[in-house]
């Protein structure tokens, strides 16, 4: 499973820097079949019918364009969840709440309940807000929406044990070859 800031959910909020986590799962995760969708794949060109001020002149035209578009299968979060960190936080702080707001919210997600049933910790807005801060938060924004934050989790125990079990498997495969050979040679 992964965790990355989605850039669109990154914005400034009463003096604080607003982060939207996006939490995915992958193959061998539970619930990971069930956290797939389908987007359009839009050609280069896009929509070649009449448009004005960039809005289709025929929207009944570009519904069935649209609809006619080819898809492709897409990975999309099991959960999203806002942050508020303050402009001076670093991205390793930030990925590392991160990281641990994703493990808690896979733990409920495998006990099939609703990942977002908990609060953040409470948020201590400033009061007032200098244009200092404010521009602190801007520049944090954008580092933010530019740099593309993502942290992979590995589930430790889980891998050992998926390891453990296909170590066995070879064992006993090759403990079953070699009996078998025993056996064709005393044949």
């Amino acid at each position: 499973m992964y965790v990355k800031v989605e850039p669109t959910g990154v914005s400034e909020y009463r003096g604080m820097v607003q982060v939207r986590l996006a939490m995915f799962l992958e193959a061998g995760d539970h619930g990971y079949d069930g956290c797939k969708g389908k987007s359009p794949i839009i050609p280069a060109e896009g929509y070649k019918g009449k448009m004005k001020d960039g809005i289709p002149e025929d929207i009944d035209d570009f519904k069935k364009w649209y609809a006619e578009l080819p898809t492709k299968t897409v990975d999309v979060p099991f959960h999203n969840h806002f942050i508020y960190v303050d402009p001076g936080a670093s991205d390793d702080e930030i990925m590392d709440k991160a990281e641990e707001l994703l493990k808690a919210s896979y733990a409920k997600w495998q006990g099939d309940e609703p990942p977002h049933l908990f609060n953040n910790s409470k948020i201590n807005f400033p009061g007032i807000v200098s244009s200092a801060r404010k521009a602190a938060v801007a520049a944090k924004v954008q580092s933010l929406k530019d740099s593309a934050l993502e942290r992979k989790v590995e589930r430790k125990a889980e891998r050992k044990a998926a390891v453990a079990a296909k170590v066995q498997s070879l064992k006993d495969s090759a403990l079953e070859r070699k009996v078998e050979r025993k056996a064709e040679r005393k044949a």
